[in-house]
């Protein structure tokens, strides 16, 4: 008898613990997940920081051809090479101006391809591997209510045998 009963505790707890290592696999899922959603916003901050900065250095450039034209029209220079070196000038910045539109344009289209990367791994994360921990789950639920059932059917042999 003092077998069976110690055997009816050790299935308790074995019940318990699987039933503990199910819930560590939604845990798990959820963790997965978490780390999924915080790449995506390390992501979004890193090219949000990258963006900011080359836009600072397009406004600097910017400013730059801009003080230098004005010192070239405050000249006292006259004649045809002072209009040419202008419109040169006006010239250089309207490249530059398209230049740098079309940067930041590619940079922000690379940005929304890093998130949409990340956003498909999230995903990924709570789509496959979601499923394989809840048929984790599923299965030592399983196991639990089987121990569950194996101590209650012991414990039922046990009466057996103190009634008999």
């Amino acid at each position: 008898m003092a077998i069976i009963s110690g055997n009816l505790d050790q299935i308790t707890e074995s019940a318990k613990r699987l039933v503990q290592s199910a819930d560590k696999a939604l845990d798990t899922t959820k963790d997965s997940t978490n780390a999924g959603d915080e790449l995506a916003v390390a992501i979004k901050t890193s090219t949000d920081a990258l963006m900011t900065r080359f836009n600072q250095i397009a406004l600097d450039l910017k400013e730059d051809i801009a003080a230098s034209h004005r010192q070239l029209e405050a000249t006292d220079w006259q004649g045809q090479s002072r209009d040419n070196a202008i419109a040169i000038k006006q010239e250089l910045e309207g490249q530059v101006g398209t230049v740098l539109e079309q940067a930041a344009t590619a940079l922000g289209a690379e940005q929304t391809a890093f998130v949409d990367r990340a956003q498909a791994l999230v995903d990924e994360i709570s789509g496959s591997f979601g499923n394989v921990m809840n048929q984790v789950n599923e299965r030592y639920g399983e196991l639990a209510t089987a121990a569950d059932q194996m101590r209650t059917n012991l414990e039922a042999a046990d009466q057996t045998i103190k009634v008999g």
